[in-house]
This record gives C-alpha cells, structure tokens and sequence, in this order.
C-alpha cells in the first residue's frame, strides 16, 4: 500500500521506529506480526475513511477502526513492557496514550492521511489539522474527539518557548518521546544506567520534552546522586515550570539532603498546582512537624541557633584549600583568603595547583550583622556550590565552558556567626569564582572581608 504525500509533522518511519526500538531492546519482537498487523489495520482505515472529507470524520473512521472494529483499549501500566512495544500492544489490543497513538500514526502513514503526534504534560494525543481548527483523538479515551486548543489549560502557567508541548512533532521530536518512555521501561526496573541512555539519546532528539529531565533526574535521585537530581530537575522546570511532578521529586532530594525549607517550598508550590497530592502532602507535614513554621529563621532558632560572638582562635577570612583534582580531594596547600573574588582565567590558583582540572575548598564563619534577607549571588566558571548552616543554597556542580555560573538565592538569618562553605572546581580554560552577599536594607553588597572569619 503506497501513502500518499505527508506533511513535515508526519514522520514516514514512524512505523520504523517502532520496530527499530523493540528490536533493539527485545530479542523476541514480532517485527513481521506488526507490519501484517499495521497493514491490515490501515486496510480497514481506508474502508472507513472512504468517503471522509473533513478532519472529524477522518478521525471518526479511524475510532471505527481502532476501537469499533479493532478492539484497542487504554491501559494504565506506563512503565510496563506488554504496553509499550509495537507488536505486545497489537497482539493484547492494550496500550497507553503514547503506545496507542504511535499506532494511529503508522495507520495514517501507510493511508496517506495527515495525522500528528503531540506531547502534552504526562500525555500524547493524536492531531489532524492546524491553529485553532485543529482537532485531538485521545487513544486512551475510546477515541474521544476535541478542540486541541482546550488542552492549552492543562499548560498552567505556561511553558518555555523551547518546550515541545502541544506542537505538532516531527520525526525527531517522536522518536525523542518513544526513547523516554523506553528508558522509563528501564528506570521502573531499577536500570538506571540503561534509562539513562534511552535520555540521553531522547534529550539529543527531543531537547524541549521536560520529562526528559525530570525521570533523568528521579534516576540520580534513586541513587541518593541528589545535586546531580536536582540539576536534572531544575532543567524540567525551566521548560515547564508547572511541572509539579518535578517539584515533588526536587523536594524529596532537599530533604534527604537536609534542606527542609527547599523542600517545604516545593511542596508548597506543587501542592498550588496539584492540591491531590497525598504524598506531597504528607512529607511536607511531615517536615513541618520537624520545622513547625517552614521558616529558615525559625528552623535556626531551633536547630542552629547563629553564634552571638565570634567563636574562639579565630582570624578574619576564609580557610581556602587547593586540590590537583576535580573531586576535592588530592590536597595541595592551604592558605586564608580575605573575600571570594577570583578570575584566574587561564592560570594557577596557587602554587603547585594545575592551571586545569582543579578544585578549592573555603570554610569559615560568616557574621550575618543584622536580622533579615539576604541575597547570595555567585559567578563561577565552572562548577561551584554553596551551604549555609549545613545546608545547600546553591549548586551549579558542572562543566560550563565558555559561559559563566549565575547564581543567587534568598534566604532569612539571624544575626550571629553562620557556618559556611563555599566550593569550585575548574575543567578546562578559563577559571573564576566571585561571591558577593547582601542584605535587604542596604544599598551595596557586604565587605566581606569584614564579615569572614575561620579557625587559626
């Protein structure tokens, strides 16, 4: 059966990557079972579809076809092998959003007809036509059709102009979502390696899906790999902000990381979003009850408590150590540094430290002098992290090349002596770290040369 003419949205190897991905992963896939199968099926679409003329009765020729005739069914199990390959869901007539609208595709494929395939959050639908005519066919819902325009509300506060959803994909941006859901496959088994190769692969097709990022970073997560979770996390949210699946899986790592006020503020927010979450809602009462008004100050009141006078033996400074390694831990001096404001550019930080490939550490005491906000801003390249108190403020733990870290964070401190850690580390060329703090009443950032102190 030759197809006819198909528009750039409509991949004409969606049937073929398909079959590529079971056969890659699956010794056993029934590539011949799927193209009978699929063939057959785009047989019965035409009969429907014969007379069809507009959008709405080609798709109500393709619901006769795929849940009158067919038999398909929508099935919850995400994760699940049985509902995602191409011959397992044409032989069990079972399959979720993304598995079942790959199979539509393939029907229009192979009958000419000008099916889409969208990315919307948590789910895929099948398209026909453009703007404000354009018509949804959800496969987990009988084949139910609508305006594809309603669906903008499941968006909330909107997306980055990168992110993919409830555009018309092309063949890289379907195979993207199938290798994500693969990895999925992988990740629910526990195969965090193996998921994060379906990612990687999806990102490099499909660099605008946030669940891309999101499952790559409940992966790190699961591994207790929390700052490189949270960078994974922080991705998914700059393309959807309203993502509170990302928010949840953000707040479990701050806390595991000991940052509960991070935590309480995702979970607050994800709750704004999705107030059904029991399980948001029950961690954050459960951090709550630990930090009963969710406030940093409140929680140093209780836990912290800033020291009121300088500790004992101390000098003013930061006590700074060198490393001839990126991991902070082949030591090669150590010295005290007045302030963190440092642009090595292309040259050694410190005798016998390597131009490349190094890391410092500061430790020492920071004198918040009033009650209030203050604001941390650091500009790093390349990695760089921050804590406060024992708890993370800050991380940007990579390589960045030519471009710089900008960080900031807000946080409330009581006036007193405040612990605090800052870390660097430098791949390759140019190198720099400056950390500056501020408070909210006053105009210019801190001398922090006046505010630094450490250990003799």
């Amino acid at each position: 059966m030759q197809s006819a003419s198909r528009p750039a949205s409509v991949p004409a190897s969606a049937l073929e990557m398909a079959i590529a991905l079971g056969r890659e992963r699956r010794l056993d896939f029934n590539e011949k079972f799927a193209r009978a199968e699929i063939e057959r099926l785009a047989g019965i679409y035409l009969k429907h579809a014969a007379a069809a003329k507009s959008p709405r009765a080609k798709l109500e020729a393709l619901r006769k076809t795929l849940f009158n005739e067919g038999g398909f069914r929508g099935d919850g199990a995400l994760d699940a092998p049985e509902t995602f390959y191409l011959d397992s869901v044409l032989a069990t007539k079972k399959g979720y959003c993304l598995s079942l609208s790959l199979i539509a595709l393939a029907i229009g494929d192979r009958a000419g007809t000008e099916f889409a395939g969208v990315a919307a959050p948590n789910h895929f639908f099948v398209q026909l036509g453009g703007g404000a005519e354009a018509l949804a066919f959800e496969t987990t819902r009988g084949g139910e059709i609508g305006p594809a325009e309603k669906l903008r509300a499941t968006l909330g506060r909107g997306t980055d102009d990168k992110c993919i959803y409830l555009k018309p994909l092309d063949a890289r941006g379907l195979e993207g979502a199938l290798l994500h859901n693969r990895g999925c496959i992988a990740l629910a088994k526990g195969d965090f390696d193996l998921a994060r190769r379906d990612f990687d692969r999806a990102e490099a097709l499909a660099p605008g899906l946030p669940e891309i990022y999101r499952n790559r970073g409940v992966s790190f997560g699961r591994e207790k790999r929390h700052a490189e979770a949270i960078l994974q996390f922080n991705a998914a949210l700059l393309l959807f902000p309203n993502d509170a699946d990302a928010l949840y899986n953000r707040a479990i790592c701050k806390n595991e990381r000991g940052d509960s006020v991070g935590a309480s503020g995702d979970l607050e927010l994800a709750l704004t979003i999705d107030p059904g979450r029991a399980k948001a809602r029950e961690l954050l009462d459960s951090i709550k009850r630990g930090t009963p008004d969710g406030n940093f100050a409140a929680l140093q009141k209780k836990v912290v408590r800033p020291l009121s006078s300088k500790p004992e033996n101390c000098i003013p400074g930061l006590r700074a150590t060198f490393y001839k390694d990126k991991e902070l831990s082949k030591e090669v001096t150590k010295r005290v540094d007045a302030e963190i404001d440092f642009d090595w550019q292309n040259g050694s930080p410190a005798p016998g430290v390597p131009a490349d490939g190094f890391s410092a550490r500061w430790d020492g005491w920071f004198m918040a002098p009033v009650d209030g906000k203050y604001s941390i801003f650091i500009i790093a390249n390349d990695g760089s992290r921050f804590s406060l108190d024992g708890r993370m403020l800050l991380e940007n733990w990579r390589d960045m090349g030519y471009e710089n870290y900008y960080g900031s964070a807000d946080v409330e401190l009581i006036a007193g002596y405040h612990k605090i850690r800052v870390e660097h580390y430098d791949e390759t060329g140019g190198a720099r770290i400056i950390l500056k703090i501020g408070v909210s009443d006053r105009e210019k950032p801190l001398r922090l040369a006046d505010h630094f102190f450490c250990e003799k």
